[in-house]
């Protein structure tokens, strides 16, 4: 079932699951007609659609349209047609992909799931392929946290908010919904600075929260371990000033110290948001990893 979703979840899956409704298309007949072609990609169409029985899932629907047609379908005419169609509406990219997947041992256990309600027609496979594998998948990746981001070059990894998208900007990267066009909804940013010593390190960045958010309160402080490394996390309330008015924020800032630098972590949030994304925050700071050798203190 991983697998699957894997596969269907993305781009070239979702070329595929594209050119798999859209076919029997009005345009079934020119394509049952027309001569087999001897190129490698009409191979490798044709091969696909064996391997993802597409043959199968369409012969029903076919079979209806040909007797409303009196047109006759028999198999090689309707597995050639398929391919031409996947040849035509898939490029290069999605066809190899979708191949592997179909070919794979995962690929061969879904085709006959597949198979087996291909009694029902097309519209129960849509059903079952494009809702059921896509609530899945979407309830997988909520519970893992949202896709994790690696940067090799800053030297971390992390699995931000579902659906929230990096950007970088000076020394620091910030994870946003990107439906949010204010910029002013709830944020993570993640940077890194040589720490000197540890704990001067954190009486300074605490000096430094204090003086630079207006109407600065500490709520709470605690020591915590992040990756096997020690952490220290606040959580505290502060005012901005939106359209001339003061609004009140509250964040989650977390200390990291992996022996040469330290990280800072920072989710925040409109006051009124703030519990709506605290449970994924929290989640996404607890994912964080130093990508190169623990330093000794």
């Amino acid at each position: 079932m991983d697998a699957a979703i894997a596969f269907f979840v993305s781009e070239p899956g979702k070329s595929y699951v594209a050119a798999a409704e859209g076919f029997p298309g009005p345009y079934w007949r020119s394509l049952l007609s027309r001569p087999a072609l001897d190129d490698p990609g009409f191979a490798k169409a044709r091969r696909l659609v064996e391997a993802a029985g597409a043959a199968d899932r369409c012969r029903s629907a076919l079979a209806a349209e040909a007797a409303q047609g009196k047109t006759p379908v028999d198999e090689p005419a309707l597995a050639d047609a398929v391919a031409r169609h996947y040849r035509e509406s898939l490029d290069e990219r999605a066809r190899n992909a979708a191949l592997a997947f179909f070919e794979s041992g995962p690929g061969r256990l879904h085709v006959s799931a597949v198979r087996a309600q291909a009694q029902e027609g097309p519209a129960l496979f849509r059903l079952w392929l494009t809702d059921w594998v896509a609530q899945t998948a979407g309830a997988k990746l909520a519970a893992a946290g949202g896709r994790g981001h690696v940067d090799k070059r800053r030297g971390y990894s992390i699995e931000p908010p579902p659906g929230w998208t990096p950007r970088e900007r000076g020394g620091k990267t910030t994870f946003r919904d990107p439906g949010d066009a204010s910029g002013l909804g709830p944020a993570l940013t993640v940077r890194s600075e040589p720490r000197g010593g540890f704990r001067g390190f954190l009486e300074g960045a605490q000096r430094r929260l204090e003086s630079s958010r207006t109407d600065f309160i500490l709520r709470f402080k605690e020591d915590v371990q992040v990756d096997g490394r020690n952490a220290v996390l606040l959580t505290f309330l502060f005012k901005e000033k939106v359209a001339g008015v003061k609004e009140g924020f509250k964040a989650l800032h977390l200390m990291v110290d992996d022996g040469k630098r330290a990280w800072t972590l920072t989710c925040e949030a409109r006051a009124g948001d703030f519990e709506g994304c605290r449970e994924a925050c929290l989640k996404a700071l607890n994912s964080f990893k130093v990508l190169e050798p623990k330093q000794e203190n």
